[in-house]
């Protein structure tokens, strides 16, 4: 029911301005996104570590969404985005997932990724997920992961130009020459010993 929360107080918005509505939107789904935390933490103490990274990854998706519509230049949107980072990385690591974290740089910049590997020691033909023009590595996770690791396939979610971490915290607006920043993840992907490089 944490979407129903999120989304109830907004019903009787729906005539206020842009300003109003989008306010609400980042407070409502900010305080779901605290609150799962807040559970995910106490999940943890108490032991409970694959529930509290389950939650944590869902805490992510919330602050996620909540960034969505705020305006750019807004001083609150990049903590907020870190926040959602912040409990993806926990959330990875304390629900075992087998996923890494990846730098790759990129101009003046990183271009940062999360590197899915399936089951079994590989090498393991490896899928390239980039974003479009307002998505992030997280979400794309969060909805396909499982889809290329049931079929033995690693899968690489990058922020590429013009999106996620790349546009927000490197300012790397996205240019036509897609094979540029998809070289630089290949020429990645070929050092990694799990990876079939073919």
């Amino acid at each position: 029911n944490e979407i129903d929360q999120a989304c109830s107080s907004l019903l009787e918005l729906q005539t206020e301005s842009a300003e109003v509505i989008g306010e609400a939107w980042h407070k409502s789904w900010t305080l779901i996104g605290d609150k799962v935390a807040r559970q995910a933490h106490d999940d943890a103490a108490a032991g409970h570590g694959y529930t509290a990274g389950m939650k944590l990854l869902r805490a992510c998706a919330y602050y996620q969404i909540a960034e969505r519509l705020m305006v750019p230049g807004d001083s609150r949107r990049n903590p907020l985005y870190q926040r959602s980072i912040d409990c993806f990385s926990e959330g990875i690591q304390l629900s075992g997932q087998r996923t890494s974290r990846v730098e790759i740089p990129h101009g003046d910049g990183i271009m940062s990724g999360w590197l899915v590997l399936p089951d079994g020691p590989g090498p393991h033909p490896c899928l390239i997920y980039s974003n479009g023009f307002d998505s992030t590595k997280e979400m794309l996770y969060l909805i396909n992961r499982d889809l290329s690791c049931q079929r033995g396939m690693a899968t690489f979610f990058v922020d590429n130009e013009g999106s996620g971490e790349a546009l927000r915290f490197h300012n790397m607006t996205l240019r036509p020459e897609t094979e540029i920043w998809a070289g630089k993840c290949v020429d990645y992907l070929e050092t990694v010993a799990q990876i079939d490089s073919d």
